[in-house]
């Protein structure tokens, strides 16, 4: 029996060759490759989204405004009580144009911060630090974060004696036992910073920022009301003319230097911003 495969059958299944390629233009050959570009970059910002914003930041309970209260009371903090002196020191009008102006340097450059700890999926001041300038950069900083943070303590306890001490000398005279000096630090730092202190949460903080807030309008309000009445009463003459105020004076690195102060607030800016509900 012959098994030979015919001609016509043969021709069939062997096996055909490819088909020749087909010759692109250039204008044919530069559109797909923009194409594949653009497919590359979309790819590559849906990964950067999905990692846009750190887990670490998410589930905070703040809304918009107790973490703009929170951020407000970390800069209106014991700085402000050296601004008169800054203003002193610098002029009066020159002092409001360098207010201003560290003003807009200090919202740049939080705003920076902020953006390049999400880029870089960091949530501490100390992680973007350590991002920057490596282990020795974290340690450097977070000495520094330790003595500023004890420092400013230290300023606070000061502060609360020099002025909650004599209220209570003249409300319940020398004897009273809250007219002592060391009582009134112990009780002020036990019972009112400790537990402050000890919240996790910064969000936690929003009622007791309004309240100083609140505190802090209360005694410009008193300083602006009562200064006048103090000074006529011990001869200071006070010139109203705002025209006689200096410009600028030959001291002007000294009050800057107080003005900075006043608007440090950067090591706090993660913490206020990973408290939001949404960050």
């Amino acid at each position: 029996m012959d098994h030979t495969i015919p001609v016509h059958d043969r021709e069939l299944s062997a096996p055909r060759p490819p088909p020749l390629p087909e010759i692109m233009s250039r204008e044919d050959h530069q559109q797909q490759q923009q194409e594949e570009e653009e497919e590359a970059e979309a790819e590559t910002t849906s990964l950067s989204t999905s990692e846009e914003v750190p887990t670490v930041l998410k589930g905070g309970k703040s809304s918009i405004g107790g973490a703009s209260f929170n951020f407000i009371n970390s800069i209106v903090g014991a700085g402000i009580i050296g601004l008169p002196f800054a203003l002193r020191e610098i002029g009066f009008f020159f002092g409001i144009i360098c207010l201003v102006a560290v003003a807009v340097v200090t919202d740049f450059t939080v705003r920076t911060l902020v953006t390049t700890g999400i880029k870089h999926n960091c949530t501490t001041y100390e992680a973007i630090s350590e991002k920057a300038f490596g282990r020795r950069g974290y340690y450097i900083i977070c000495t520094f974060m330790t003595i500023f943070a004890f420092a400013a303590m230290i300023a606070y306890t000061i502060i609360i004696a020099d002025t909650v001490t004599p209220v209570f000398k003249n409300a319940g005279g020398e004897n009273f036992f809250l007219a002592d000096r060391t009582t009134v630090i112990l009780l002020a730092t036990t019972f009112v910073v400790l537990p402050l202190c000890l919240l996790r949460d910064m969000s936690s903080l929003a009622w007791s920022s309004v309240l100083s807030i609140i505190a802090v309008v209360a005694i410009v309000i008193t300083v602006l009301v009562e200064a006048p009445k103090e000074g006529d009463a011990r001869g200071i003459f006070v010139d109203s003319d705002p025209l006689g105020l200096p410009f600028v004076s030959n001291r002007v690195f000294e009050g800057l230097g107080a003005i900075c102060f006043a608007f440090v607030c950067h090591h706090s800016s993660f913490l206020v911003f990973g408290s939001l509900y949404n960050p």
